[in-house]
């Protein structure tokens, strides 16, 4: 909940709490599998002050988060009657306060009686109404059948009000429990632009087990710490909830209670430590496991930091804002705007047409981890060191984390398993949305959703959709829409037989038994994949055009990495670097830009140098092909992940390319291939032995770049390793 006022005070049955007390929530993104939270601190003073305007008495009950289910807003919920009251508003010019309003029912009456909602705005000693509304059951949270309310507040602009929500029931039933979500002011003008903290790292410490760890926290610091649930038996048995708690010399400070229902679960807790700045404290992580889930499930801590905070000013609304699409496991020439053959994605055919497009984007790695590392940064795997099972060091810069020092607001949402806040993607983002498997239409309400909550300043918005990874089983009608299931084999449309096929072919495990349809079968469905994605997006960007959350906005689409169809002798990604699994779509669009292909290779990398572009941009021409050019015109990728016919394990892989050759390096195995792009695009005829003058100069130029970058070596999460081991990279 956006709380932009002093403080929030809740009405409750005098006595209801000898001597008063306190409610609070400390900020977090909202995560998978119903775990929704509030995302900034928020305070409720309970009091018992009456409850002016209720045909039943006063409130009954503390105002509390409530889990909605499946919905991705931070709400608090009361039994009604209720006053909820956010004081000290400033109010910009043209202000719109945005919230939303629903009913909760009891989970065994599974009933309620209705419940009136009211907003008043206090001013001056006046209290006015601007809305009413009686809800019936039919808007329950659960049902999604949300009121979203827009309300006028220019008569107050530039004043200091409070803001009063009230909510009566029909009858003073425990089950009308009355939601209210959403809460956010918008406007114009330097009293819409406020100043927002940004969270600088102090402390770094890797927690490998579960022991105390004594610290003096600084003044001004806080905790945060991430865990994660892992489930190694897939059978829908219910083993109960893990609990995590943090216990801060002896006193429980913060608890969660995680389900065991997914495969795997994360999250991340901010831990104020005010009462404790400045003196010596020991802090336990403590997990309790049912007797019925053991063995069956494991429970983790991971990264401990300690933060601090500096204030910067958010630039106010503007050119321009960065709208930033990572597209999961796309490769180029499975697009139709690279010409492929099948008209895959008419909208980024659209966005080609007016912007510049990429023909040589090459990802520094084959998966997921490390090539999303290196597009927040701009380092090499071998520099940011997320080479295997290792989140991303807390003391790298991300482009979230420049854009964020130079004031814009910085909002991210990713639907992919190993792009969260676990593993340390969501630094330098106010808002970190993780939905791990959601589909493209869910990202996209979120998106649309956190873009309006910050209208008034200039944003960056990180998206990173999953839907072309495998299992390829787009929803219809985009999953037939290449497929005859006459010509290919429909089995391997279950999720499971792909995984089998894939462990068959990639490391040996069991028989392969498959033919040329049954590849053009997976081709056909993961098209069918991208083609939704390309609707689902379009749909985006029509929405946000439409709202005007589109103007001065730069749209930025690219992928991970691409996919593998046997060209190589193996499937999906990770194992190769070979065009397939790097050559990747790059797109820019937005003002000043002039529709343009450019044809030499580009690191992906350098979109992580765009902070200080987007800064100076003035409308003039931006530069943005140098910015993005590969230096001397050479682009160099990296896997840990890598496997070779006839050798067991992974092994390193290394690649340099540039316009025409490609010369890919084993280190440690004296293996080494030299391919002519111009005339083998397909990379079939190795000419390392036939040319050995370009394979002895790329050699150096690919040695002289690993022996100049290596990081130092993180240690591998196991967590991550059985992440890793659930989407098919290892065994």
């Amino acid at each position: 909940m956006r709380v932009f006022g002093r403080i929030v005070q809740a009405a409750v049955t005098a006595g209801a709490l000898a001597g008063g007390g306190l409610w609070s929530c400390s900020g977090e993104s909202a995560r998978n599998d119903g775990d929704r939270r509030p995302d900034e601190t928020a305070t409720a003073l309970l009091a018992g002050t009456g409850a002016a305007g209720f045909d039943h008495g006063p409130p009954q009950v503390i105002l509390r988060p409530v889990d909605l289910g499946g919905d991705e807003r931070a709400a608090l919920h009361a039994h009604a009657p209720a006053i909820l009251r956010i004081g000290d508003v400033a109010v910009p010019p043209n202000g719109r306060l945005h919230l939303g309003a629903g009913i909760l029912d009891h989970p065994e009456l599974d009933r309620s009686d209705g419940v009136g909602f009211a907003v008043r705005v206090a001013s001056g000693g006046e209290e006015t109404e601007i809305w009413r509304r009686l809800l019936d059951p039919g808007h329950r949270p659960e049902d999604r059948g949300w009121i979203d309310v827009e309300l006028a507040l220019d008569r107050w602009a530039g004043e200091t009000v409070d803001l009063v929500l009230a909510t009566e029931a029909r009858q003073p039933r425990r089950m009308n429990r009355s939601v209210w979500s959403g809460f956010f002011l918008t406007g114009s003008g330097p009293a819409a632009i406020a100043d927002r903290p940004i969270r600088r790292e102090l402390v770094v410490q890797t927690l490998e087990a579960d022991p105390p760890v004594r610290l003096t926290p600084p003044p001004g610091t806080t905790l945060t710490v991430a865990g994660k649930m892992m489930r190694h038996a897939p059978e829908a048995a219910d083993y109960g909830p893990i609990e995590y708690r943090v216990v801060i010399d002896g006193s429980t400070v913060w608890n969660r209670s995680v389900p065991t229902s997914p495969r795997w679960h994360d999250f991340a807790a901010r831990i104020p430590l005010e009462p404790w700045w400045g003196r010596q404290i020991e802090i336990a992580f403590e997990t309790e496991i049912g007797p019925a889930a053991r063995g069956h499930v494991e429970a983790h801590w991971l990264d401990l930091a300690l933060i601090g905070e500096e204030r910067v000013a958010r630039l106010p609304a503007g050119a321009p804002n960065l709208l930033f699409v990572v597209v999961d496991t796309v490769r180029a020439d499975h697009l139709s705007t690279y010409g492929y053959e099948r008209e895959t994605s008419p909208t980024l055919d659209r966005l080609a047409a007016e912007g510049i497009v990429f023909d040589q984007a090459i990802s520094q790695s084959s998966w997921t981890m490390p090539a999303t590392a290196s597009l927040l940064t701009g380092l090499y795997p071998t520099e940011h060191g997320v080479t295997d099972a290792q989140p991303l060091p807390l003391d790298l810069d991300t482009v979230a984390e420049r854009l964020q020092r130079l004031g814009f607001s910085t909002l991210g949402v990713s639907a992919n398993p190993l792009v969260g806040d676990a593993e340390g993607f969501h630094q330098g983002h106010e808002r970190f949305v993780h939905l791990p498997w959601a589909r493209a239409g869910t990202i996209n309400e979120l998106v649309v959703q956190l873009l309006r909550e910050h209208a008034g300043s200039r944003w960056f918005m990180y998206v990173h959709y999953i839907d072309p990874h495998d299992p390829y089983a787009a929803p219809e009608p985009y999953g037939s829409t290449f497929l005859d299931v006459q010509s290919g084999n429909p089995r391997f449309g279950d999720p499971a037989e792909f995984r089998r096929l894939v462990d068959a072919v990639n490391f040996g495990q069991g028989t392969a038994e498959w033919d040329e349809t049954d590849v053009a079968y997976l081709e056909a469905a993961y098209d069918g994949e991208i083609r939704y994605w390309d609707a689902a997006f379009g749909q985006l960007l029509d929405t946000l055009l439409e709202r005007g959350l589109l103007d001065d906005t730069f749209v930025i689409v690219t992928s991970d990495h691409g996919e593998e169809f046997l060209e190589h002798g193996k499937l999906k990604h990770g194992p190769h670097l070979y065009e397939e699994s790097i050559r990747v779509p790059l797109l820019v669009w937005g003002p000043g830009l002039q529709a343009e292909r450019h044809p030499l290779p580009v690191e992906t990398r350098n979109l992580a140098k765009l902070a200080p572009w987007l800064l100076g941009f003035a409308g003039e021409e931006p530069g943005l092909i140098d910015v993005l050019a590969a230096r001397r015109g050479l682009a160099f990728s990296h896997t840990g992940h890598g496997l070779l016919d006839g050798r067991p394990g992974r092994v390193e892989l290394a690649s340099v390319r540039d316009s025409r050759w490609k010369f890919l390096e084993h280190p440690g195995l004296g293996r080494r291939e030299l391919y002519d792009l111009h005339s083998d695009p397909g990379e079939t005829t190795d000419l390392h032995s036939n040319d050995s003058t370009s394979a002895s100069r790329y050699a150096l130029l690919l040695g002289r770049w690993l022996a100049a970058r290596q990081a130092r070596p993180p240690a591998s999460e196991p967590e991550v390793l059985d992440e890793l081991r659930a989407l098919g990279y290892i065994r």
